[in-house]
């Protein structure tokens, strides 16, 4: 359990690494849309370098 809980913290960590400073979102909706498709992207590209 402690090893699931590293990896997903580590993997989070790294993602809000990323992350732009800045998103700019009119609605929540629009903002939680942003952060999936950054998510799906960043895991995408994850993928294909591996």
């Amino acid at each position: 359990v402690k090893f699931i809980r590293k990896r997903i913290e580590s993997a989070f960590s790294v993602i809000t690494q990323r992350f732009p400073a800045h998103i700019h979102a009119v609605t929540s909706h629009g903002f939680e849309l942003k952060v999936f498709l950054f998510i799906l992207a960043y895991y995408g590209i994850e993928k294909t370098m591996l």
